[in-house]
């Protein structure tokens, strides 16, 4: 099983989430992330920025909000899988 697949359990395992549909704007708020709409290119979705234990995903304002939703769980992923900070 691939990494991103463990922990992905992992983290519906800690908040008891056991059927969909999940709310990756939930998540993050439960992790402490603050998500931020914001203008940005046409063809940038979103970011993730840590400072410290400061932790912002922002997601393009433009985009539909089930893209906006993918964005946000997709950043969850680099804030989960890559801990050091990339």
């Amino acid at each position: 099983m691939a990494k991103a697949d463990i922990e992905a359990g992992r983290l519906l395992e800690r908040f008891d989430i056991t059927e969909p549909k999940v709310d990756p704007m939930n998540l993050a708020e439960e992790l402490g992330v603050l998500v931020v709409q914001q203008k940005l290119d046409g063809d940038v979705s979103g970011m993730l920025l840590r400072r410290g234990e400061e932790k912002v995903i922002g997601v393009n304002e433009d985009h539909a909000e089930v893209r906006q939703r993918f964005t946000v769980a997709h950043e969850l992923g680099h804030l989960i899988l890559h801990r050091g900070g990339r």
